[in-house]
Order: C-alpha cells, then structure tokens, then sequence
C-alpha cells in the first residue's frame, strides 16, 4: 500500500550560484506540483545535495594561418584539466500512499523538470505489514501443527508438548529501475505505466514437540 520514488534534479553552469539557481528553481516546482497530488510535506525527504566541478580544456583555437585567437578572448592555455563549470545535483525521495498515485507523482515530476529518477519501491505501511504479519504467524503456526500431526501419524509417536517455537519473517520489495529522458516531444508524451505487481510477508515457524 505504500510507494517510495527516487527522483532528482542536476543542472550546469559555468558558476556555482547559476547551476544552484537553476536546480533549486526546479526542485521547488516539483515540490509545488507533487504538493498538489496530496503528497504531504513529511513525505518529501531530499537525500542528496551536492557541487561539483566540471573539467574541460580552455585551449585557444588557430586562426587559419595558424596563429592563436587573440588571449584576451581566449587567456588560458592548458591541458584540459581546468574548471570550466559547476554540476549541481539534488535527489528527492517521496512516499506515496495510495500507491495508484505511483504514476502521477512520476509525471507530474518530470514534466516539472526532474531529470533523473532512480527507482520505484513497492512496500508496506506499519500497520498492514503487522496485520499481514499476524495473519501469516497464525497460518504458519496451522500448517507447522498440521504437518507435525501428519508426520507423527506416518512415524507411529504421539506428540506431546510443545519445547520450543522458532520463527523467522522475511519483508521483501521490489525495486524498479527507470531513467527520465530530458527534453520533451511536440507530441503528448504518453502517460508513465509502473505497476506494483505483487509484494509477499513470509514468516516461517518450525514447533518443537516432546514424543512418546
């Protein structure tokens, strides 16, 4: 019942401020329209914020006699491994609860600017994953006394107490991968199709007995 979207926004410039200006413009506005989905504030976690440097070479091109363009319009002569500009990256989380909203949130995030998304995470809120939980232990512990009868029937022994119950849980999800193309078509982009498949509790209990 619950969905958790990696997404993120990275831009570049020849200054910090610039490509900083740039990604928080972004991140605002997908944070302003996923808001308008009814995705509450407290579920919008940023998990990454970083600078970096972009290296690249400021060699002055030849004119065609073969001299140099003049310095004051290209000063710096060098072997490629100086800063020409600032990479400026910020990855959002969000929850989403109900989890039909999934296609909306991704949507409405990339038509707002994010230009990277990460991956989608089917899961379970506290409350259902503990009904879920219960409602496993119980069948188990069934289907472990069951057993335990049948195979006490086909061995000739009679079960006496119980010593000992050992039990083991497993929660998994399903992580999905996708990539957000930058730019846009003239025509209507079609809608985003993630589905949430099937997710499962398992919990595994092995009783042991006393026989006689």
């Amino acid at each position: 019942d619950t969905a958790s979207i990696s997404l993120g926004i990275t831009k570049q410039s020849t200054t910090v401020s610039d490509a900083q200006n740039k990604t928080n413009t972004a991140t605002k506005k997908i944070i302003d329209n996923i808001k308008k989905l009814g995705i509450a504030e407290k579920d919008i976690k940023t998990t990454n914020y970083s600078v970096n440097p972009n290296y690249g070479s400021n060699i002055r091109p030849l004119q065609s006699n073969g001299a140099e363009i003049a310095p004051m319009m290209y000063p710096i002569r060098d072997d490629g491994n100086n800063i020409i500009g600032y990479t400026v990256t910020q990855n959002l989380e969000i929850k989403v609860k109900p989890i039909d909203k999934v296609n909306e949130v991704i949507d409405a995030s990339t038509k707002s600017g994010a230009n990277l998304v990460g991956g989608v995470n089917f899961t379970f809120s506290d409350g259902l994953r503990k009904s879920l939980e219960n409602k496993a232990r119980k069948e188990a512990v069934d289907n472990a006394k069951a057993k335990a009868k049948s195979l006490a029937g086909a061995a000739g022994v009679r079960l006496g107490k119980v010593v000992n119950v050992i039990e083991n849980s497993n929660f998994p999800y399903y992580p999905m991968a996708l990539k957000a193309e930058a730019g846009q078509s003239g025509d209507q982009p079609a809608p985003s199709n993630v589905t949430p498949g099937e997710n499962e509790v398992i919990i595994n209990v092995i009783i042991y007995y006393e026989t006689y």
